[in-house]
């Protein structure tokens, strides 16, 4: 809070002054005891700084109501304000009773304004309905459907009465007549001779099949061996060429296989034979061969 200088301030002030200056320094001058004592000039130097401003005190507590004052006296009227925008129009009041007719004879007064459209009325009842009207054209045919579901099987039904015997069926193919078979020796060494069998066949048509296995024993080297199928002395029906491998902890094999059909008019014979093919292998063999010819009526 600002000090403010007042009389007291100054009083003291030069009170302290006159204490350190010694007794003596106050007997030769007089009290100062009123401001209008010290020259204006000193009066203004002691004049502290101006301090800064203190902080704001609380506000003090609400004075009580003051009475109510006089009347005041009535304004002059204002002047009149500018007239005001149109208000929106109204709803459309109800439609007045119908009035008496008057008298006839005067003069038809001129049209009236058409009225605003009224309210649109609530729907009436539906009315009976009308008779059936005439049948249309049949449309265009839908696709198909999707095939449904296979159902179950139903019960078995009575057995029916036997029906009327068929006529023949044609006659069917003939079947097999007649079969001939040769069967060769269990093992033959093929390094030293070759292995032929036969069978004696009267005039007809054969379905012929060989098979014989064929059997490599040697360790030193591969063998092959070649065996034919054919009518003795002329037509060759069918031939196969087996390689063997050399011996190791088993034998080389292979299984020979042949198949021919054969028509003769007279009676033939039919041969296999089989031999080493330019090998020198001396432990080559061909084991259980066998040679089948079955009679058909006919060959295609």
């Amino acid at each position: 809070m600002r000090t403010r200088i007042t009389y007291a301030n100054v009083a003291a002030t030069l009170a302290l002054v006159f204490s350190m200056s010694g007794g003596a320094l106050a007997a030769s001058h007089y009290l100062v005891n009123s401001t209008k004592q010290i020259s204006p000039k000193v009066l203004k130097a002691l004049h502290g700084a101006k301090g800064p401003k203190g902080a704001t005190g609380s506000a003090g507590a609400a004075g009580p109501t003051g009475a109510e004052g006089a009347k005041g006296l009535s304004g002059t009227n204002g002047a009149t304000g500018a007239a005001g925008s149109a208000g929106p129009i109204g709803a459309t009041g109800p439609v007045g009773a119908t009035g008496a007719t008057g008298p006839s004879g005067g003069p038809t007064g001129p049209t009236g304004a058409t009225g605003a459209a009224g309210v649109t009325g609530a729907t009436g009842v539906t009315g009976a309905t009308g008779p059936t009207g005439a049948t249309g054209t049949t449309g265009a045919t839908g696709t198909t459907g999707a095939t449904g579901a296979k159902g179950a099987t139903g019960a078995t039904g009575p057995e029916g009465e036997p029906g009327e015997e068929g006529e023949p069926g044609e006659a069917g193919e003939p079947g097999i007549s007649a079969a001939y078979e040769k069967k060769g020796p269990a093992e033959t060494n093929l390094a030293t001779e070759s292995m032929t069998i036969g069978v004696e066949l009267p005039a007809g048509s054969y379905d012929i099949s060989a098979e014989t296995q064929e059997q490599n024993r040697e360790t030193s080297g591969a063998a092959a061996v070649i065996c034919e199928l054919e009518k003795e002395g002329s037509t060759a029906l069918d031939s196969i060429t087996s390689n063997l491998p050399a011996k190791a902890t088993t034998p080389g094999e292979a299984m020979a296989v042949l198949h021919a059909g054969f028509t003769t008019a007279s009676s033939a014979k039919v041969i296999l034979t089989c031999k080493r093919s330019g090998a020198t292998a001396k432990e080559v063999f061909t084991l259980s061969p066998t040679l089948s010819a079955l009679a058909v009526g006919e060959l295609h």
